[in-house]
């Protein structure tokens, strides 16, 4: 199995920008990881965060910190970016289970305030 971070680079076509935007969100997404959980956790309604994947938990904290902190990129575009991800490297169910949390967290209003869907 592949990386997400060789596959991204690779989607990209590997330019040097992306690598640098890539990076800045894996940094910024570490650093905010206390305030990224408590978004996270109660949108998993029945599902405990000790249940997630690694690959699941860190694709919703990447996904949250974005639509937290990069007003600059659609929050639906977030939304499909992050499960088609998960798709990918999830196991069987991480598309749903990513949709579903990416999604209650969308409509409580983690995205900034007047940004268009």
């Amino acid at each position: 199995r592949r990386t997400v971070s060789a596959e991204l680079w690779d989607a990209s076509g590997g330019v040097p920008t992306w690598r640098g935007v890539r990076n800045e969100l894996f940094v910024g997404a570490a650093k905010s990881q206390a305030e990224l959980d408590p978004v996270i956790i109660p949108a998993l309604k029945n599902w405990g965060s000790e249940r997630l994947s690694a690959v699941d938990r860190n694709l919703l904290r990447l996904a949250v910190y974005e639509l937290r902190h990069c007003p600059e990129v659609p929050p639906k575009v977030v939304l499909n970016e992050y499960i088609e991800i998960a798709k990918k490297f999830g196991e069987g169910g991480s598309g749903g289970l990513v949709n579903g949390v990416l999604d209650t967290i969308y409509k409580a209003g983690a995205a900034p305030a007047g940004i268009p869907g």
